[in-house]
């Protein structure tokens, strides 16, 4: 999933799915 989306898009849905997963 992250190898089809460029470095800084993965990073950034790291950062948002991370708080998310957290939140749940």
């Amino acid at each position: 999933m992250v190898e089809q989306y460029p470095k800084m898009e993965g990073r950034q849905m790291v950062m948002v799915l991370g708080p998310i997963k957290k939140a749940k």
